[in-house]
């Protein structure tokens, strides 16, 4: 049981390593595009047209 627990935690760990630095450099490369900086997409600020 304790080789299984070892891997089992390893895979875990570096699952959460790999979707955390993954998700980063996607949204990275998002805000560089042009179309896709604007804050609100973000939600760092309200939609323009929002009410």
């Amino acid at each position: 049981m304790k080789g299984f627990t070892l891997t089992l935690g390893i895979g875990v760990l570096l699952s959460l390593f790999t979707a955390l630095i993954v998700t980063r450099a996607y949204m990275d490369a998002a805000r560089s595009f042009s179309g896709l900086s604007v804050p609100w997409l973000y939600g760092l600020k309200k939609r323009p047209d929002a009410k």
